[in-house]
Parts: C-alpha cells; sequence; structure tokens
C-alpha cells in the first residue's frame, strides 16, 4: 500500500504546494496515481481547517489522494497501516516533535519508511556584505521566529529514541545571497 501521512510545514501538509509541485511534473504525477490506484491512498495531515481546505483544492483530480484534518500526534490511523511518512518543515512548529515521531513509528508497518526534512535554524548562512546583519538575521530567526530552530540536527536521535531504525542522515546547508531571498524562499 502507498498510504502515508505528509507535512510540508505549519503543523501538517499546510497548503499542499509542495506535493502540488511534485504532482503537477508529469512524470511524478503519473507516478503517483500509478502507485495510489495499484495499491493504496496518498494522505495529507494538517491541524488548521484552512490549509486542509487548501490543500484539498490542490489535491483534487488526483486519484485516491485525500487530505485530513488531523493531530499528527494522534493519526486517525490503525497501528502499522501506513507504508510511508514523510515530513518536510513539520518538527520545527511542533511542541513535542518526539510525539510525534512515535505517533509515526506506531502508524508504519514493518520495513515502512519515515522521510523527514527539516532546517537547522541555527547553521542558516545569509552571504550579506555585512557578516553582523547576517549573524543578526540568524539569530533573530533561532531565537524568537521558530519554535524548535535547532531540530534539523536532532531527528536521528529522536527517531532512534521512537523505536524508529536510522539508515541515512543527507546533511544540507542552505545558503542564501540575501535576506529578501531567504524570506521569499523559506516562506518568513
Amino acid at each position: 500500500m502507498q498510504r502515508g501521512a505528509a507535512g510540508e510545514g505549519g503543523q501538517g501538509c499546510g497548503t499542499g504546494a509542495a506535493r502540488a509541485a511534485l504532482a503537477r511534473a508529469a512524470l511524478a504525477r503519473a507516478a503517483l496515481a500509478r502507485a495510489a490506484l495499484a495499491r493504496g491512498r496518498v494522505l495529507g495531515v494538517d491541524h488548521d481547517p484552512q490549509m486542509v481546505r487548501r490543500a484539498a483544492e490542490r489535491a483534487a483530480g488526483l486519484p485516491r489522494t485525500a487530505v485530513l484534518r488531523a493531530d499528527v500526534h494522534r493519526l486517525p490511523l490503525a497501528d502499522a497501516d501506513t507504508d510511508r511518512i514523510r515530513t518536510d518543515r513539520l518538527l520545527q512548529h511542533l511542541a513535542d516533535p518526539a510525539a510525534a515521531l512515535a505517533e509515526a513509528r506506531r502508524v508504519l508497518r514493518p520495513g515502512g519508511r519515515l522521510v523527514a526534512a527539516e532546517p537547522d535554524w541555527d547553521t542558516l548562512a545569509v552571504d550579506h556584505p555585512d557578516p553582523a546583519a547576517a549573524r543578526a538575521y540568524t539569530r533573530h530567526l533561532a531565537d524568537r521566529i521558530v519554535r524548535n530552530p535547532l531540530i534539523g540536527r536532532q531527528p536521528p536521535r529522536l527517531a532512534a529514541e521512537s523505536g524508529l531504525t536510522v539508515r541515512s542522515v543527507v546533511p544540507v546547508t542552505p545558503l542564501f545571497r540575501d535576506v529578501r531571498e531567504a524570506d521569499r524562499v523559506l516562506g518568513l
């Protein structure tokens, strides 16, 4: 089965923009549709009703695709019901990222896979002519804006503590040349 919960920001799938962008790509859309029709369904999950509505609009017409309003700490899925879970910039917003990973472990079937992508705001690099301004921007984000600014380095440990097997970690260092570009890309 190709069932799963996806997160893209906020405390869930957000507007579904990343999923919709992938779905618009011809090969990705065809592969997703074939997998969903053949094996199961694709779910997006968010706690915010407005985000659920927007994500559902973006997913309209995709076969066997749904968006659920739910708390990622208590998913409305049976134990071992899910093959794949993808979170993208979700854990940084949660009150209890470890509990969300434990819930992911509960709903993943044996051999299922979780892929989590999280920024480490403490290591954000901005190439600005004034290094002090770049550092101040990073400090402001890490100290005042993001709930869990160091989450980018924590998923392997938190996942292992939740009973998940960590097979690989791929660190990526974001580099922005301009704070306005960072604001635009990061949605700040």
